[in-house]
Order: structure tokens, then C-alpha cells, then sequence
């Protein structure tokens, strides 16, 4: 499934994985030690949350357990939830588009470049995905067509448990319950029965609180909205809407291989790529008109989870991963907009042959275009043995050094700690000017020669001020304690 091997230097995965391991061995204390001793060690503008959601790292907890720290593993297995995630968006797209157009929007997601790149990584994305689409096609499937599984006390229950479980996995989950209680609302006012709201609507909603208690009795914290919020006053926040607003209104173009960046806004008025992507945003906008009335689940939970989005000083951080869970009603709406235009073909003036749809032709071009991106990633995938990160052999050299040589209470200071953490045991902490090294709490810092910008100084001003006791082609490693 052309993975590559290792992983980048991206810190998320790291306490991912960390958590996953706390999980599987049933031993927080390690973790909470390690992980509270950054996070209150570390600048507030540059701080990553104390700990994540639970719920991914339960995901991967099996796979840490059964193949320890394989990376491959963990990327084959997290991969599975996406592949999972294109069988939901089928079913959930099933009764509003042919199957031929709705293959050609699986396709598309499938073959989707900016999918294709996430795969190298373990975080919760793909999972997220899968979660989020499976609990709105439940609440299409009991809330709004009334189709029951088994009975509606276990059908309700089961809406209840996968929304508590996506929020989870990431924290904007919650955004699921509001959906539930729009389209409960509107269902009671369209009903034919008008039976108004009875006792199974409350099922979902108990079963969330009865869950997120009995998580928060077995699991430590893991709440990260204070690490969202962290140095922004409420003025400060609702300063970035407006830029949020317009990040977010063009972040969905990379899905459409356009990738329009909101730095490069004011020269877009020159770029076809900004007219391309404002066309088909005008036929996403006429598909949303065209199906409002059918399709509100979906524009209820697109609406809410923008404006989470919008609202969260440090949501354009991660850039179009965020979005991930609304790409498909993106896709289907430019469908469902875009099927309202036919190009009939004549062979004369009085013979038409077929009709074109427009959806195909658009689609068609999406997935070969796709291809074609994706194809370029795999082979420049191929042509490199390991990612530079964690599983380089220059950085298991490092590890092992620091494992034998540096105690277990010493702590290292690292662009990134959570990685310093999960494969060394030491607690770690990130610093990056060197007139703040001296009066650091810290015994030991990694430079990383490869990557000079993580740092605010050179590796002379290490090596001539500090003893340094290891060193290979990528990493220094010095003594804080001895000049």
C-alpha cells in the first residue's frame, strides 16, 4: 500500500502512541509524570496539549500491545479506517446519488492526493473519519428515516456510544450531539405522526453522560480546550474570525487540487486556480440550495463544525486535517449541484445521441488528475529508504545512546519532546534560545544539524560552551551541567 518507512518528526504521533502504550500496559503514571513536566515547562505560545482524547489511543493500544513500537503496523492499521470510512460514505450517499456517481465520488476520495500523504502517519484522522461519518449515518438511518436495528432502545443507544467515542478521538466530535438535536427537532415538526419527542430521544444524549463518566473515572484528563485557548484573550479570539473565516472557506481547495493558501489571497485575483475553485464553490453552494430541505443533517454538521473551527484561536495550525470529515459533503453537494446541468450530444440537428452528464465529466477529470498527483507522491515515496525522523539510523542511535548512558531522571531538552519521551523513557522539553539554556532545569540538549531552524543558535555556541558527549551526521548531544 506503498507506505514509506519510519515516520516524520511530527510530535502529534508521538503521545499518540505514548498514550496507546500507557493504555495497553494499564499504567498512567509514567505517562501523566512525563508529560505534566513539559507541558508546565514549556512556553505557553509553543505548548502541545498535556494529553490527548482517549479515544485513539485506545484504538491503537492492540497494536502497541500485540507489535510494540512497529511503526508500519500502526500505519497499516490506522490506514484500515479510511478504507472503512469509503465504505460509510457510500452508504451514507446511497439513496441520494446513482451508483455511478456515487463510485465516482468514493473514487475521488480514494485516489485524493492530500489522503494519500496522511496514510505516513499515525494520528487520528482516518479514524476520526470513520467514526463521524458512522455515527451521521446512524442518525440518518434512526433519527430521520426511522429504520431500527434490532429494537430503538438499541439503536438509540448505539448513536449515543459512537458520538461519545468520535468525540473521543477528537474533541470537535461533540458537534454530533447539536446534529442529533437539529435533525430530533426537525423530524418532530415534519413528522407525519407528530408525536412530538418521546423517551427514546433522550437515549443518545444519556448514553454520551453515562460513557464520558465512567471515562473520566478510568482515564486522566485529557481535556485540551484550555491548550486551544492558551494566551488568547476572548478579544484576541474573536479577532481571528474573520481571518479564520476566509483560511477556512479556501482550505477545502487542496482537496480539490487547486491549494489555495490564504497568504496568497491578494494575487489570486490573477490565478486561474482561485476562479476554478470559486466555480465549483458556487455549484457546492447551489447543491447545498437544491437539497436543503433533504440533506440538513449534513449542513447542520458542516455548519457546526466550521464554526468550531472559526471560533478556535489555534485551529489553522494543522492545516487542511481539520477539514477532513466535511470533504465528502463538499463532494457530494459540487455532485448534487452539478447534476443539474446535462450536455446533450447530437449526431444532427434532429438526432440526439446521449446526454452528458456533468457530474461524470467532472469527476472523471478529479480522479485522473488524482492519479496522476498521487502517482508523483509514490514514486517520490519510493525513492527515499527511511522518512527523516524518529526511525533514521542516526536516531535510534541517539535513542540507544541516551537509554544506556543519560539516567532516567536527567531531561533533555529537544524540538521534539513527546518523540524524546516515547522512545527514550526521559522526561523532555523544548528550547529554543541559548541565553535560556543556563537557567534551564534541564541536564542535556539534542541539536539537530539537519534542521537548523528549530534553533536560535548555532552548533558552535554548543560544542565551545558545553561538553558534548555524543554526536553522529545528524544529532549533537551536550552536557548542560559541565562547560
Amino acid at each position: 500500500m506503498s507506505f514509506s518507512h519510519g515516520h516524520s518528526w511530527g510530535d502529534d504521533f508521538s503521545a499518540y502512541i505514548d498514550q496507546a502504550r500507557a493504555v495497553a500496559s494499564g499504567n498512567f503514571d509514567e505517562l501523566l509524570f512525563i508529560h505534566k513536566y513539559r507541558f508546565e515547562n514549556t512556553p505557553p505560545n509553543s505548548a502541545t496539549p498535556y494529553l490527548y482524547p482517549w479515544g485513539f489511543p485506545i484504538l491503537l493500544s492492540p497494536i502497541i500491545h500485540i507489535f510494540g513500537l512497529n511503526i508500519n503496523a500502526m500505519k497499516i492499521y490506522v490506514y484500515f479506517f479510511f478504507l472503512a470510512s469509503l465504505i460509510i460514505t457510500f452508504l451514507l450517499f446511497k439513496d441520494r446519488l446513482k451508483n455511478i456517481d456515487n463510485l465516482f465520488l468514493v473514487a475521488i476520495m480514494s485516489f485524493n492526493p492530500l489522503f494519500f500523504k496522511i496514510k505516513d502517519h499515525v494520528l487520528s484522522d482516518f479514524p476520526f473519519l470513520f467514526f463521524s461519518l458512522l455515527s451521521l449515518f446512524l442518525i440518518k438511518l434512526f433519527a430521520v428515516s426511522n429504520k431500527i436495528w434490532i429494537n430503538k432502545f438499541f439503536s438509540y443507544f448505539l448513536i449515543g456510544f459512537l458520538i461519545f467515542f468520535s468525540s473521543e478521538i477528537r474533541s470537535i466530535g461533540f458537534v454530533l450531539l447539536p446534529t442529533l438535536l437539529f435533525a430530533q427537532f426537525v423530524e418532530s415538526k415534519v413528522s407525519k405522526n407528530k408525536n412530538g419527542l418521546n423517551m427514546y430521544n433522550f437515549i443518545p444524549y444519556i448514553t454520551f453522560f453515562i460513557f464520558y463518566s465512567i471515562k473520566s473515572w478510568i482515564f486522566p484528563s485529557s481535556t485540551i480546550t484550555a491548550f486551544f485557548f492558551q494566551g488568547n484573550s476572548l478579544q484576541e479570539t474573536f479577532q481571528l474570525v474573520i481571518p479564520h473565516i476566509k483560511l477556512f472557506a479556501l482550505r477545502p481547495s487542496s482537496f480539490f487540487l487547486l491549494d489555495l493558501e490564504m497568504r496568497d489571497l491578494s494575487q489570486n485575483f490573477f490565478n486561474y486556480h482561485f476562479y476554478l475553485y470559486c466555480l465549483i464553490m458556487l455549484f457546492i453552494i447551489l447543491g447545498i440550495v437544491f437539497n436543503a430541505k433533504k440533506d440538513y443533517i449534513f449542513i447542520a454538521y458542516g455548519f457546526f463544525t466550521l464554526t468550531v473551527l472559526v471560533l478556535f484561536p489555534n485551529s489553522h495550525m494543522q492545516g487542511p486535517r481539520y477539514v477532513f470529515p466535511i470533504l465528502p459533503f463538499y463532494l457530494y453537494f459540487l455532485f448534487a449541484g452539478l447534476s443539474k446541468i446535462t450536455l446533450p450530444l447530437f449526431i444532427t440537428d434532429k438526432i440526439r445521441c446521449l446526454n452528458i452528464n456533468s457530474v461524470h465529466i467532472v469527476g472523471l477529470a478529479l480522479i485522473i488528475i488524482s492519479l496522476f498527483q498521487t502517482s508523483h507522491y509514490y514514486i517520490a515515496f519510493n525513492k527515499r529508504k527511511v522518512i527523516n525522523g524518529p526511525y533514521t539510523a542516526d536516531s535510534m542511535a541517539l535513542f540507544d545512546y541516551i537509554k544506556r548512558n543519560i539516567n532516567k531522571d536527567d531531561i533533555i531538552i529537544f524540538p521534539k519532546p513527546r518523540a524524546m519521551s516515547l522512545y527514550t523513557n526521559r522526561r523532555s522539553i523544548k528550547i529554543s534560545k541559548f541565553d535560556k539554556l543556563s537557567n534551564s532545569p534541564a541536564d542535556y540538549i539534542v541539536y539537530i544539524k539537519k534542521i537548523p531552524w528549530w534553533y536560535q543558535f548555532q552548533p558552535e555556541d554548543l560544542k565551545n560552551n558545553y561538553k558534548c558527549r555524543f554526536e553522529n551526521e545528524t544529532f549533537i548531544l551536550c552536557d548542560l551541567k559541565e562547560s
